[in-house]
């Protein structure tokens, strides 16, 4: 690399979130192709030099808490609604909680494309778990005429090559007004999906999402690190 050359940055995160159909749509004459579960699963690989974060949000999914999976199935609902769509539907795929898209390349791409142009809010975070604990760390700024109106989401998946369900939900409140700095919180893993499991290798997202249409402002996803004599 040349001496004046810079480390060249990554790309701004893009979430895309997956959602499963709530019910069995009627067909119409001019049915759209719901995006499949495996069009979703392969974005990484169509948009490979994009900071993609993608969130497999299945409120059915065996083995979660039941404060998770109506967490999930809520978020689902909601969506549809404030993008005035039948609550009853095929699989939604949404980009930074805005952009409804249809399973297209094209489609997609346009929606990155738009999105990269917004403002975005820059986030650190760390995660660390010990035993059925993870401590996560969020390190924001509350930025005025931009931040208000924010909640902090925590996410906990599996880390694996392909995207996996979420298993655990926490809502971390909203963004303090002035907050500046790391914000922590610890998780205690839900024992629903959580028992037998402890050797998983987990991944946590970080959401900072506006609570009146849902725009998602910032994000940040990390490998969670094992320290097992770690106390917290």
């Amino acid at each position: 690399m040349p001496a004046h050359a810079q480390p060249q940055q990554q790309p701004s995160p893009v979430v895309v979130e997956f959602f499963n159909g709530t019910k069995a749509s009627v067909a119409g004459a001019k049915k759209v192709v719901p995006p499949g579960e495996a069009f979703f699963s392969g974005l990484k690989k169509v948009f490979p030099a994009e900071n993609l974060i993608l969130l497999k949000e299945i409120s059915a999914y065996p083995g979660l808490s039941r404060q998770t999976a109506d967490f999930l199935a809520y978020r689902n609902v909601r969506y549809r609604m404030v993008n005035k769509l039948p609550l009853s539907g095929e699989p939604l795929l949404i980009l930074d909680g805005v952009l409804l898209v249809k399973g297209e390349r094209a489609d997609v791409a346009s929606a990155i494309s738009k999105l990269k142009k917004d403002q975005r809010q820059p986030m650190k975070l760390e995660a660390v778990r010990s035993k059925e604990r993870i401590k996560v760390s969020v390190d924001l700024v509350f930025r005025e005429h931009f931040s208000e109106g924010t909640r902090i989401l925590l996410l906990v998946t599996e880390s694996a090559p392909v995207p996996t369900p979420v298993l655990q939900v926490v809502d971390s409140g909203y963004l303090a007004p002035g907050h500046r700095g790391p914000q922590e919180q610890v998780i205690k893993l839900d024992r629903s999906w959580f028992d037998g499991r402890s050797s998983m290798p987990l991944r946590v997202v970080a959401l900072l999402q506006r609570e009146g249409d849902k725009e998602i402002l910032s994000a940040a996803q990390t490998e969670v690190v094992v320290k097992p004599y770690a106390l917290f």
